[in-house]
């Protein structure tokens, strides 16, 4: 008897790259945020609350969609309705270990249509928004921000008027609870 010898099995790449895994335990790159955001109502005395989503595509870039859908059908008037969809996109300039600002903008579209008998209005919309977010822990967090449109235009259809608008003097309290996957 000889010594026995052990043989090693050439190396095989895999053909499908690795995900990237997040640099450090805080790092928000690839979460997905389901949440509470609360908006100031600016109709009614009190607030509003709505279903929100946060995507965060970079540690410093997540996306904000709004789906907002109303349906409202008055007696004997026939049936109102409107669909706002917008797409926010916010950059984080500043961060600490816990608390992050986010600033950004997007693009919002609105459509709609009143009763009895009103034409189909149309909108567009360049949402602002600043704020902060407090993460307790990677999958928790709070925040706050101010949102508003920078450039509002509104065509009522039918022939009527439109409107447009270039101002940041109607902004709206937003609040958020976030609870995030990895």
């Amino acid at each position: 008897g000889g010594t026995p010898v052990l043989e090693t099995a050439p190396a095989v790449s895999s053909p499908v790259p690795a995900m990237m895994a997040p640099k450090s335990p805080d790092d928000m790159t690839g979460s997905l945020g389901f949440g509470v955001g609360v908006i100031q109502n600016v109709e009614l005395v009190g607030t509003t609350g709505e279903v929100a989503l946060k995507y965060w595509m970079k540690d410093n870039l997540a996306l904000v969609p709004a789906f907002n859908f109303n349906l409202a059908k008055t007696s004997g008037m026939g049936s109102t309705w409107g669909l706002d969809p917008q797409l926010v996109a916010l950059f984080v300039p500043f961060r600490s270990t816990s608390t992050r600002l986010l600033v950004g903008g997007g693009l919002g579209l609105a459509v709609g249509k009143a009763a009895p008998g009103g034409s189909t209005a149309f909108g567009l919309n360049l949402p602002i928004q600043a704020g902060v977010e407090h993460f307790f822990t990677r999958w928790f967090s709070l925040g706050i921000a101010a949102a508003t449109n920078l450039f509002s235009y509104t065509h009522p259809g039918g022939g009527g008027p439109y409107s447009m608008s270039f101002d940041i003097n109607t902004a709206s309290l937003l609040g958020s609870l976030f609870f995030y996957t990895d």
